[in-house]
């Protein structure tokens, strides 16, 4: 059997791309034959599949020959190396790691921005209504699924925030926070 260690290296243009075997090929039985792949310098990864070649039966060759499937494109935004998405796994989309970051960056600062100034309005409204205090809490049921809960109370004390916590199920009653309008 391979080297759970085994790595190898190719090159795509100028890219430069290394392998090393998932741990998913030898923690699932059946699993088959995957690789993590990097482009060297870029950050960012990409898996490759061949379920069909067990793990217990797997070479040198077969990794080297799986890797070589693995293409390079120029990024569609700055021409830097980037996964081919008709070659391998990846969300995207035939850019870069760091083009895609960036976008998912900004994608991400302009959701919280929207996401803090409702927040903003939301407070000023509850105030207006007489409530003096927003509580952050996060529930945990006992199966799982964690999920946040704003409450708008007035003059929040711990009591009657774990009351409403136990009332929610929570196997955690000290999750919270508590904030002054």
């Amino acid at each position: 059997m391979i080297s759970r260690n085994f790595q190898c290296s190719a090159t795509s243009g100028d890219a430069v791309l290394t392998a090393e075997i998932s741990p998913c090929s030898f923690m699932y039985p059946g699993y088959g034959l995957q690789l993590t792949v990097k482009i060297e310098g870029s950050g960012g990864n990409t898996i490759v599949q061949k379920k069909e070649i067990a793990i217990e039966n797997a070479t040198e060759d077969d990794c080297k020959a799986l890797l070589d499937t693995v293409q390079i494109v120029p990024c569609k935004s700055c021409s830097k190396p980037a996964f081919d998405p008709a070659t391998c796994r990846t969300n995207r989309d035939g850019e870069c790691n760091e083009c895609f970051m960036d976008a998912l960056n900004a994608e991400y600062e302009k959701a919280r921005q929207e996401s803090d100034e409702k927040l903003k309005r939301d407070d000023a409204k509850n105030k207006k209504q007489g409530y003096t205090h927003r509580v952050m809490a996060w529930v945990h049921p006992p199966q799982g699924e964690d999920y946040q809960l704003v409450m708008y109370m007035q003059n929040a004390t711990e009591q009657e925030i774990v009351k409403v916590l136990k009332r929610k199920k929570s196997t955690v009653t000290n999750d919270y926070q508590i904030i002054v309008l």
